[in-house]
């Protein structure tokens, strides 16, 4: 491994520990979904070592910039209003910032992993391959977390609960191809313990 790459490690565990320290709850939903990105990728095939660092460096930040977010909103029991809306969803780009020493690479998972296929996401309305594969596959272990999870503003859905809402947003909110490989992958996934629903 060369310095570059183990300096750019060792700089995802400081902020991890930062992120924990701030937002336990969503450092345990990354962590989540840093593991079922990573088996997304490997069906995928992707195999090479560099980027899936970055897929595991991205999608363990991919929610730093909800630090910077005021935790009334973040822990908000209900729905939120339009402006409570719109501040959250600038956790995009407070990531993107913070990790702007980093490969872009992992900076565009914490930028890109709300955007939607069918364009309709956020902060941008890329579509399609328009949206890096490794922000791709991070939208996918991201909302199935966040489904299956207990939030203060719902209770996690069931398995099947789920995968219904997976293919129901495939080819609109998700690439269909990753949409496909991850319910295949489901039923492993769901049955390493290291995958804790919140």
């Amino acid at each position: 491994m060369n310095k570059t790459l183990t300096n750019h490690i060792r700089n995802t565990q400081l902020l991890v520990k930062r992120l924990e320290q701030k937002r336990p709850l969503t450092m345990r939903h990354s962590c989540n979904v840093n593991k079922i990105s990573c088996r997304i990728a490997q069906k995928l095939g992707v195999e090479d070592e560099t980027e899936l660092a970055y897929l595991r460096m991205g999608t363990l930040l991919h929610d730093l910039g909800k630090v910077d977010i005021p935790t009334s909103i973040i822990d908000k029991p209900g729905l939120l209003n339009n402006t409570e809306y719109c501040i959250i969803m600038k956790h995009t780009i407070f990531g993107h910032q913070q990790l702007r020493s980093f490969p872009i690479e992992v900076s565009q998972i914490a930028l890109y992993h709300h955007e939607r296929y069918d364009g309709q996401g956020y902060p941008y309305g890329l579509n399609g391959e328009q949206i890096p594969l490794l922000a791709r596959i991070c939208s996918v272990a991201d909302v199935y977390d966040a489904m299956v999870s207990w939030r203060p503003y719902h209770k996690g859905k069931s398995l099947q609960e789920a995968i219904y809402e997976l293919e129901r947003g495939s080819g609109r909110q998700f690439d269909p191809f990753i949409v496909g490989i991850f319910i295949n992958q489901l039923l492993d996934i769901e049955c390493d313990q290291s995958i804790v629903p919140l």
